[in-house]
């Protein structure tokens, strides 16, 4: 695969991957969805393309690498990544292209406490970006603005071979009910879940959303309807990989507010209507990294 397909000859991320690459590098495995599996498989293929070493066993790393992802969206990750500089101070880290909020990731992640454990923190998007260049804790902290790594299989022989086997059975909607859906847009509605304790939190998105989650579920029935065409409605992120593989593969079109669902059916060349969340985070990736993709609405 080649390595400046999608991100480039001069890639902050990769250069700072080739940087260290004489040393083993440790991939987190974080709490998330089919999504960040997606994330994972594919900073294996860079580290593979860039001859790095990884290990399964934490103790023999030099490294830890977050891969990246909504990094600061969720305070699971943001304890996770805390908990393991406290727990292995004598180790470095990196962390991989990710959106970046600034309530959230500036106050509760305090970073500039652990600035002399960090070797790199990556945006995917430019407005992740800004929040980066704001950050005072980023001293002496190698920052850049790449592109969310499940693009590095983007045109690649993994996808080509993936294309071959798809389907047009069905219209798929998959659809986010949570934190990040649409009807968190509200910034004070977003804060207040990010207090609440994360087990009351999740009982609450679904009535913050249900209004415009209802609507975007109508809405692609309609289409569903006026075409004739069997309708999917399905959250396939929460699934097992290739089973959310597989899904995307069999589907004529895919609605979706889902990031990665959104990549995937992308790079799959699926037609795809992607929809708002509570900071538009597809609209900013798209323009970052995906304007070259065709087969894309907004819906």
């Amino acid at each position: 695969m080649n390595i400046n397909f999608v991100f480039g000859d001069n890639d902050p991320y990769i250069n700072c991957l080739k940087e260290n690459k004489r040393k083993v590098f440790f991939l987190v495995r974080y709490a998330g969805n089919a999504g960040d599996v997606l994330i994972r498989m594919a900073t294996k293929e860079i580290l593979k393309d860039l001859e790095i070493t990884w290990s399964e066993s934490i103790d023999a790393a030099d490294i830890i690498l977050w891969p990246g992802g909504s990094f600061s969206m969720w305070r699971s990750g943001i304890k996770t990544f805390k908990n393991l500089i406290l727990k292995y101070p004598k180790k470095k880290f990196i962390l991989g292209p990710s959106t970046l909020l600034q309530s959230v990731f500036m106050v509760k992640l305090q970073l500039s406490k652990f600035r002399k454990n960090i070797i790199g923190i990556f945006a995917r998007d430019p407005n992740s970006m800004r929040y980066l260049n704001r950050g005072s804790f980023c001293k002496n902290v190698n920052i850049g603005l790449s592109h969310d790594v499940s693009f590095y299989y983007f045109g690649s022989q993994w996808v080509e071979n993936y294309k071959k086997l798809s389907s047009e059975e069905y219209i798929l909607a998959v659809f986010r009910n949570d934190l990040e859906s649409e009807g968190c847009r509200n910034m004070l509605i977003r804060s207040l879940c990010q207090i609440l304790p994360y087990e009351i939190g999740k009982k609450i998105y679904p009535v913050f959303n249900k209004s415009s989650y209802n609507d975007k579920c109508k809405s692609v029935k309609r289409r569903a309807k006026l075409k004739g065409a069997q309708l999917l409605i399905e959250e396939i992120s929460k699934s097992d990989f290739n089973d959310y593989l597989n899904t995307i593969l069999k589907a004529k079109e895919i609605h979706t507010d889902c990031l990665h669902v959104f990549i995937l059916s992308a790079m799959l060349g699926k037609k795809v209507f992607a929809y708002k969340t509570a900071y538009d985070k597809l609209e900013r990736i798209y323009f970052h990294s995906m304007k070259k993709i065709p087969g894309v609405v907004f819906a």
